[in-house]
């Protein structure tokens, strides 16, 4: 008997390929939603750390400015709490005996100005200049004393001590009784109605302030001082 070959089973073969192809299009849709889900959490990974980083940029600079505005706020009560006390300092008798035509209560008068820190910090380098409102000049103090507090001294440092004097540098502590600064002599009320202190000192955090008529402002520490 004699066989005879009836071809490939094109169906079977079809089949076969069939079930490869959709096993592949399966594999396939496996490995695209695998990396769809991976970049989908990268992204989301990737947005989170970026909104993270915003949140946190924005909460330090609104801390920064909250900051900022305590210091400038503690500063300007810090600038206020300079005590400036404007004042005359009366001159000698004259002597009769050397001008008979002096009167007894003509006595020269000078300017003078205390100042006195009431604040919580130290300040430094306080300045003092006499100003002349009708005139508009500008004078320096003739003398400078700086007074510490003898009761914030220890009493047996202070036992048999008088005239105490700071250290000198300039610096004027909360503890320090306060600062004094005079003027020339001159006839007795001559240019003292219209006479303002101007003050400047620079407080703990650098900056330069200034009084000036009752009132207190930022300054150049090169500013002139007259207006």
């Amino acid at each position: 008997m004699v066989l005879v070959s009836s071809g490939p089973d094109w169906a079977t073969i079809m089949t076969a390929f069939g079930t490869v192809g959709a096993v592949m299009a399966a594999v396939g849709i496996a490995i695209w939603s695998e990396w769809r889900t991976a970049k989908r959490l990268a992204d989301e990974h990737a947005r989170s750390g970026r909104q993270l980083a915003e949140e946190r940029a924005f909460s330090a600079t609104r801390i920064e400015e909250e900051r900022n505005l305590a210091r400038e706020r503690e500063q300007l009560a810090e600038a206020y709490a300079v005590q400036v006390t404007a004042g005359t300092l009366r001159g000698e008798q004259p002597d009769r005996r050397e001008n008979p035509w002096i009167d007894i209560g003509d006595r020269p008068e000078a300017p003078a100005v205390l100042v006195i820190n009431r604040g919580h910090y130290a300040i430094a380098g306080v300045e003092v200049r006499f100003f002349y409102e009708s005139t508009g000049h500008v004078a320096e103090p003739r003398s400078i004393g700086l007074f510490p507090s003898e009761s914030a001294i220890p009493p047996l440092l202070t036992d048999g001590l008088s005239g105490l004097r700071s250290a000198a540098g300039g610096v004027l502590t909360p503890w320090d009784d306060g600062m004094r600064f005079i003027g020339d002599f001159g006839s007795p009320g001559y240019g003292l109605p219209d006479l303002h202190p101007i003050v400047r000192w620079t407080d703990r955090w650098g900056t330069r302030w200034e009084y000036r008529l009752g009132e207190v402002r930022l300054v150049d520490g090169h500013a002139p001082w007259s207006p």
